[in-house]
């Protein structure tokens, strides 16, 4: 339909008034007639090429009077064909029909007669007398491409969509064209209409042949008496593609006399092209004949081109040879050589399930049916699939062993199951049972007799007389179900046979009730007697009398057809993606003319290739209230696909139509990415063997198999094991946590199987294999692939590169004889079956339990096999449930089995219970059917009750971003609150919306990861663990070593770095620290210390330009030792590289001999020339031993303010100082970042003397650096102190300050910190005691003449009074005493600022202190006063950790800079 606007609309409405207003009501003699049809219902068409319109249409009949019979109503006019398409509902006095009229030319008003009245009812329909008029017309290729569509089994196709232009189509009208194509081009390709608009969609399996006569390619188009050919062209579908194709193999390398070892697995065929995943069309010839459904799977893509796989098709046990054809432009090439590609494929030997029989029927009350067969042993015992009528199409169970075999001697075995019926059935004598192997594709059908005679009443069937539809959210809905069914309800049955029973009910009993259930369109409601009346949206459901008019099913808002081409306003969020190891999150933005409901859903498909499109996901619209669009969130998944990005839009209103993304004016391209398609693999499968199995002996033996996965990683999956003899079957689940060596793209696993004696020798074959990448891309491997499965899982199989070896599955296990358990002719048996109830509770989630044992008198029960229970209802669905081993005693095993029941399973009625899988040490195994059970007396038919009981079942997709959830469950509608739990914080939110099977949650907040909901309902809590799905993820990590980062790249903390980028922040990011010292003059071991990790490949070490000589044994994590020669006191370049990272940096690894002491030391003092420090003589102190003892000191005081700053000061002066910044500085010095600390500090406590203070500064790793500052103030009298191997003292009066920095988060590990002091000094007013010193004198020594500018003591006079700062010679770097260097970095008659730089470390510590002293002039008789302030910023490189209770512990790296400020405090004399 082209051009629906509001005007039609209009014309809609008018026109189906007046058809209302014709066709109200018509009584003729009791009968009353009526058009009912549904609404939009068209009553005008173009003709068929025949001349001929179609109409279908709904017809009310009511009979009034006694007599009266329906089916005599007719059409009279011979000239209108009528076919009766279906009686849609009858009842005792009324019927609806679905007819098709079939109208001719010109033809407008037809009639329906009674038996009493002719030309009764006029209808009122037209059909034109001309076709559409073409003589204009347009077949225009949409988008100017054509593009290839990979089909699941069917290769790729070449397809495009043709829109048809220069027509006028009269509104309200059925169109009729006839579209097709020349014989020349039928050969290849196939059209049709798409179903709501001119769109005609041409489909080609193979490309053209050069030698095809081009300009007889033409599309026909006809409309009755009008006809147009158009002349297409397909040259533009390869004219712009040019590659060529390499590396051609096979898997395995030859395919002679190739014994596969899996039913449905075939040899593979690999090539790459130089070009793009998107590009490339390929022809595969068996034998010289075209392989039609050719599939190429591409797998990886890179810089360097695209690796696809095609399975190989099969003529087993004949010789072929293979041709692969490729189009490159406009020509056709042979990629392989001649025979290059031959063999002979022998297919796995199966054996045929025996033909099955009626064992027993109703031999108890419950109407219980009895099937068996038996088989000789030795063959695989394949999946068996179960069918029963009255839809005998319609699969109900398909279980494989121990399901049904009840007995096994060693040469034969017996299989049997009950089926439990319904007591009654409308067509009892329908009924029949059938199965078939897995394998097999043809049904064997017996039928079942029934056990009542029964004559079924119609009245009495199933009624729907309301429906309410509930609009959830996307395409989500509940429908409510009003319905009467006098033989009791069974079950609804959706389109797709999902069954949903008595868990669907709200309120009221079997009989008469309401009941919700979701997301069914179309359902058929079935009772007990399985009597079944099928609805579908807009269906009718009853007829009512007063109205005379027919209530239907629920509707949607009517929506006229309407063309999805006619998309418009199409835009991404995002564009151009780069999806290497990223799931990246996106939103479809697009808009329809204003006759498209804004609910309307549109599903969003991705057009995927290969047996991973059984992962593709359906994404749903939504509309945006606020930009007024349509919106579909959805995501890329990781590692797609590069080039344009395919997918699907369909409407779930009117007809259904597809529109192909190709069409649209945006697209959506991805950019970068790093192709992985293929699922995990086996590189290397190696048996785990173990010597024969003896008396007294225990071993193990399996697989040890390494998994590759080069690029997405390999995440989890699972491994079957089987017993070839006795089928004993261990299912071994895993994931990367089980790796024993390797890592996630290329792991060693290992599988054992425990053995021990009595046994059986026999083989153990890996019989089936699935697992999952982190891209969510899939392998699978089964011995038993059934024919129906997708053909490109022979492309999955994680055996690809051991297809030649046969028995690289199998593991041959010896087992000595037992002399006694070998003789065992008998499976095990059942010696007690006892159930915790009588009833099975199925209306809440109450556990019911089966304890049983079994024993073997002979070879004893094997223990490490766990029988299964099953349980059936009338229904024939079954529930499977492994026991648990509780104890072994001997040869006898106790079971118990917990069963969590399914809401509602089988109720009302009985559940049958079954138990199998007991296997002996002698390979015979054993299970009891219900019969078996019943004929020992054990309880194996067991009534169901029901009640309701609010349930939470389930719930809505969440998404990361949080926002509305929808929960599902039953009584739902009386939840008051719920109780929301992410990430540890609680929130309460009151229920938005509620329905008796949902509830609606708003607000919640963003999270990856799974949260916990409570919902509070009267006398009950229902928890529910929701994991949201992730729309923006990546598959690697930065394995705890630090986190996400934009570009798929981690910011890995300060230890880790990354050399690739599937190995993030696994490589150590080694530097030094520090070193341990040794004589110059000598040389010696050293221990360098610092970060080395684990991994130390190839290590090099260069100290003063030489290389010195180690292993990487000799490292650990954090140290290793070296033996140096003679060498210079002071700094020395060091270069050490290992795992091809290198780091530069200084070390000092000789002693100081001798250490210089204070400048005017040895005035008052001695120097001890060892440690550097001056021991004063009587009478004096001070660093220097400069100033007197007498009075000195007395007035000093220190004073630490809550912001950090503190104050030393006495009666005439005061100096203020505070750490301002910490700096990175790179290799060169140069700056990288500051930490500016002033008035930032956060007071901790104060305990005693001590104050401390903190700060923190974010990473880039989502970590804390910590910054800690110490001071402790020594007022009672001098203090001792020792400090990384220093020992000092620090006078009465003075304080100690320790600063300590950690986890700081380093841009590069050869960055070092510094912490910086500066200083301003001012006059305030003048002294008449110094009124000519108008400056101060600064100065400074260092203990070390070896190191140039270094200082350790900084002395600052003024007016008198002396400023002590002493810097240590060393700091602990990672809690070990290093060389610590400061420096002054500026200095003039007011200012000075100081700077320490410290090595790289993880943890550093400082440790200065300050004495304020006076000098022996100092004048105290003056009368006027000067006030002058001097400030002090040290700076210096901090990296360390506090090691005792009065250091200050800092947690980052960074340069600190510290301010202290002098001030000049008048002393005031009271008089």
């Amino acid at each position: 339909m082209i051009g629906l606007n509001n005007f039609v609309l209009k014309s809609i409405i008018l026109l189906l008034t007046c058809i209302y207003l014709i066709n109200l009501i018509t009584v003729s003699n009791g009968y009353i007639i009526k058009d009912v049809s549904q609404e939009g219902t068209l009553y005008k068409s173009y003709p068929t090429l025949e001349g001929l319109c179609y109409f279908i249409l709904d017809f009310l009949c009511i009979e009034k009077n006694l007599g009266d019979d329906c089916n005599q109503v007719k059409f009279p006019d011979s000239s209108v064909q009528s076919s009766q398409l279906q009686t849609t509902l009858k009842t005792s006095n009324s019927t609806i029909w679905s007819y098709m009229l079939v109208i001719e030319i010109g033809k407008n008003t037809i009639y329906i007669e009674t038996p009493q009245d002719t030309n009764f009812l006029p209808i009122n329909v037209e059909c034109l007398d001309q076709g559409v008029d073409l003589t204009n017309a347009q077949l225009t290729l949409i988008n100017d491409k054509y593009f290839f569509q990979p089909n699941n089994n069917q290769g790729h196709t070449i397809m495009g969509e043709y829109k048809l232009t220069g027509v006028v189509i009269q509104d309200l009208t059925t169109t009729n064209f006839e579209i097709s194509l020349t014989a020349s081009l039928s050969i290849f390709c196939k059209i049709n209409q798409k179903s709501s608009s001119p769109i005609f969609l041409i489909q080609c399996s193979r490309y053209i042949p050069q030698g095809n006569n081009q300009t007889a390619n033409m599309i026909i188009l006809k409309s009755y008496n009008q006809r147009k050919d158009f002349v297409i062209s397909f040259d533009k579908i390869f004219q712009n593609y040019f590659y060529s194709i390499s590396n051609i193999k096979t898997y395995p390398n030859s395919l002679v006399n190739l014994q596969l070892f899996g039913l449905g697995e075939t040899a593979i065929l690999s090539f790459k092209t130089n070009t793009t995943a998107d590009i490339g069309y390929f022809l595969l010839y068996s034998n010289n004949n075209l392989v039609n459904k050719g599939l190429y799977y591409p797998i990886y893509s890179d810089d360097t081109g695209t690796t696809f796989l095609s399975p190989l098709s099969i003529e087993y046990n004949t010789d072929i040879a293979y041709d692969l054809f490729y189009q490159s432009g406009l020509k056709e090439y042979q990629a392989s050589e001649p025979d290059q590609i031959v063999g002979n494929i022998i297919q796995y030997d199966t054996q045929k399930l025996p033909s099955p029989q009626l064992d027993f029927s109703y031999p108890y009350t419950d109407p219980i049916l009895g099937w068996s067969f038996s088989g000789l042993r030795g063959k695989d015992l394949t999946p068996i699939e179960f069918y029963f009528n009255p839809n005998s199409e319609t699969k109900v169970l398909s279980s494989g062993f121990p399901f049904g075999y009840i007995w096994s001697s060693p040469s034969i075995y017996t299989f049997q199951f009950n089926s439990l019926l319904k007591k009654k059935y409308k067509n009892p004598a329908l009924l029949a049972f059938a199965l078939k192997s897995q394998i097999e594709t043809t049904l064997t059908s017996i039928l079942c007799p029934p056990q009542d005679t029964f004559v079924y009443d119609n009245s009495l069937a199933p009624k729907i007389y309301k429906t309410e539809k509930y609009h959830l959210k996307y395409d989500e809905f509940i429908l409510r179900v009003y319905a009467e069914t006098p033989y009791q309800f069974s079950h609804f049955i959706s389109e797709e046979n999902q069954l949903i029973g008595i868990e669907s009910l709200v309120s009221g009993d079997t009989y008469n009730s309401i009941y919700e259930i979701k997301n069914f369109n179309s359902f058929s409601l079935v009772d007990q007697v399985s009597s079944s009346v099928q609805f579908s949206k807009g269906g009718i459901l009853y007829v009512d009398y007063t109205n005379n008019q027919v209530v239907r099913n629920y509707e949607d808002p009517f929506v006229p057809n309407f063309d999805i081409n006619a998309i418009k306003l199409v835009s991404f969020l995002y564009n151009d993606l780069d999806v290497t190891y990223h799931r990246q999150y996106n939103v479809l933005y697009f808009n329809y003319s204003d006759i498209v409901p804004r609910e309307c859903p549109f599903r969003m498909n991705q057009v995927t290739n290969g047996a991973n499109s059984l992962n593709a996901k359906t994404f749903v619209s939504t509309w945006n209230q606020t930009l007024k669009l349509f919106q579909i969130e959805f995501y890329v998944e990781a590692n797609s696909e590069t080039g344009i990005y395919q997918f699907s839009l369909s409407k779930d209103n009117g007809p259904f139509d597809l529109f192909y993304s190709h069409a649209l004016p945006t697209q959506l391209r991805i950019k970068k990415s790093i192709l992985d398609n293929q699922g995990p693999i086996f590189n290397e499968v190696s048996p785990i063997t173990y010597p024969d199995i003896v008396p007294g002996s225990l071993g193990s033996f399996g697989w040890s198999i390494t998994i590759e996965d080069s690029i997405n990683g390999f995440d989890y999956g699972y491994i079957v094991i089987k017993g070839t003899i006795d089928q004993s079957i261990y299912n071994i689940t895993f994931s990367t946590k089980d790796l024993d060596l390797g890592d996630k793209y290329l792991g060693i696993y290992n599988f054992k199987i425990m053995a021990w004696y009595p046994c059986i020798s026999q083989d153990y074959i890996i019989s089936e294999v699935k697992l999952f990448d982190r891209g969510n891309r899939m392998s699978f491997f089964s011995i038993l692939l059934p024919p129906s499965s997708d053909k490109y899982l022979a492309c999955t199989n994680p055996f690809i590169k051991f297809l030649d070896k046969p028995k690289i599955n199998s593991y041959t296990m010896t087992c000595q004889p037992d002399p006694i358990a070998s003789q065992d002719t008998t499976p095990p048996e059942l010696t007690s079956f006892v159930l915790s109830s009588k009833v099975f509770q199925v209306g809440a989630p109450v556990n019911f339990s089966i304890s049983f044992t079994a024993t073997d008198l002979e070879s004893g029960v094997k223990n490490d096999v766990k029988p299964k229970v099953y349980i059936s209802n009338s229904n024939n669905q079954i529930l499977e449930y492994e026991s648990e081993i509780v104890e072994v005693l001997g040869k006898t095993i106790s079971y118990r089995c917990v069963v969590s029941p399914r809401i509602g399973f089988g109720f009302p009625g009985s559940v049958l219970i079954s138990v199998y899988g007991f296997i002996n040490n002698n390979g015979l195994f054993s299970g009891y059917s219900t019969k078996n059970l019943t004929d020992l007396n054990y309880d194996s038919v067991i009534p169901t009750a029901f009640v309701i009981v609010p349930l939470i079942t389930g719930h809505m997709l969440i998404t990361e971003k949080g926002g509305d959830l929808w929960l599902y469950g039953r009584g739902l509608d009386i939840a008051s609150l719920a109780s929301v739990t992410i990430e540890g914080t609680e929130e309460s939110i009151v229920p938005t919306k509620t329905y008796f099977s949902a509830v609606l949650i708003q607000g919640i907040k963003p999270t990856k990861k799974p949260f916990k909901v409570n919902l509070f309902v009267p006398y009950a809590i229902n928890e529910i663990v929701v994991t949201p799905e992730v729309y923006d993820s990546y598959i690697i990590d930065c394995n705890n070593n630090g986190v996400l980062g934009e570009n798929s790249k981690c910011n890995c903390n300060s230890k880790w770095t990354s050399l690739d980028i599937r190995y993030q922040c696994l490589v150590p990011n080694h530097y030094i620290s520090s070193s341990t010292q040794v004589s110059h003059l000598t040389g010696g071991e050293i221990t360098l210390s610092g970060w080395f990790g684990q991994e130390n490949t190839e290590p090099k070490l260069y100290i003063d330009n030489k290389e010195i000589k180690m292993t990487s044994t000799a490292i650990s994590s954090d140290s290793f030792k070296v033996t140096i020669g003679p060498g210079s006191v002071g700094p020395i370049q060091v270069n050490y590289t290992q795992n091809s990272i290198l780091w530069s940096g200084i070390i000092y690894p000789y002693l100081v001999i001798e250490k210089q002491c204070p400048l005017k030391c040895e005035e008052h003092g001695t120097c001890n020339k060892v440690t550097g420090t001056c021991s004063c003589n009587s009478g004096y102190t001070g660093f220097d031993c400069s100033s007197p003892v007498n009075n000195n000191n007395n007035g000093t005081e220190t004073h630490v303010d809550n912001n950090g700053t503190t104050i030393i000061k006495n009666q005439d002066i005061g100096y203020s100082i505070s750490i301002d910044s910490i700096i990175e500085l790179d290799f060169t010095g140069n700056s990288i970042s500051t930490l500016n600390l002033t008035n930032n500090w956060i007071f901790v406590n104060k305990i005693g003397t001590v104050t401390t203070f903190n700060q923190t500064r974010d990473n880039e790793d989502k970590t804390q650096a910590l910054v800690i500052l110490a001071i402790e103030e020594v007022n009672d009298r001098d203090k001792d102190f020792t400090f990384a191997g220093n020992e000092f003292t620090v006078t009465k009066g003075g304080l100690k300050m320790s600063l300590s920095v950690s986890n700081w988060l380093y841009k590069s590990n050869l960055n070092t910190l510094q912490v910086q002091m500066s200083s301003e000094i001012s006059d305030i007013q003048s002294n008449n005691c110094y009124k000519d010193e108008r400056t101060s004198t600064i100065e400074s020594q260092s203990n070390n003449n070896n190191l140039i500018d270094n200082i350790n003591y900084l002395k600052i006079t003024k007016n008198g009074n002396i400023l002590y700062s002493r810097f240590q010679d060393k700091m602990l770097s990672d809690n070990r005493p290093t060389t610590v260097t400061a420096k002054i970095l500026s200095k003039d008659k007011t200012s000075v600022k100081i700077a320490l730089n410290l090595p790289h470390c993880d943890e550093c510590l400082i440790d200065p202190d300050f004495s304020l002293l006076i000098t022996p002039d100092y004048k105290t008789d003056c009368k006027s006063s000067k006030k002058w302030v001097i400030a002090v910023a040290v700076v210096f490189g901090v990296v360390g950790l506090a090691i005792f209770s009065i250091v200050l512990y800092l947690i980052y790296k960074k340069s600190t800079f510290l301010k202290i400020k002098v001030y000049a405090f008048r002393k005031i004399f009271t008089k």
